[in-house]
């Protein structure tokens, strides 16, 4: 059964592990609101709250199976995009999300 999609928050976002930004700072921010955050990472970095010092990009097939099995499950209306490790990532992921908007507006003409 899916959940109720207006307490949701799909993220799109790196993660730092000095917890200053990125996905633990967006998770951080979302849960004070007691909405649930639905993370995907999308790169992870080698950093410290003064420096990044290296960036490695998620696989996007990685990304669009994270993506396939939380919409099979869970209703979201919200998505926050943050960082992306790649130009082929920020292609992907506007594909899933046109199609994604596609199928909710035919939805709303039936």
């Amino acid at each position: 059964m899916k959940r109720h999609s207006a307490d949701t928050v799909l993220l799109f976002s790196g993660l730092d592990p000095s917890g200053a930004a990125g996905v633990s700072a967006d998770i951080e921010t979302i849960n004070q609101f007691g909405i649930t955050p639905l993370p995907i990472i999308t790169t992870l970095t080698v950093q410290n709250t003064q420096n990044v010092t290296f960036l490695e990009a998620t696989n996007n097939s990685l990304i669009q199976a994270q993506f396939k099995s939380i919409k099979e499950d869970i209703d979201f209306k919200v998505v926050k995009i943050g960082l992306l490790g790649s130009s082929s990532q920020i292609k992907a992921i506007l594909s899933f999300l046109l199609i994604e908007l596609i199928y909710l507006l035919f939805l709303t003409l039936l």
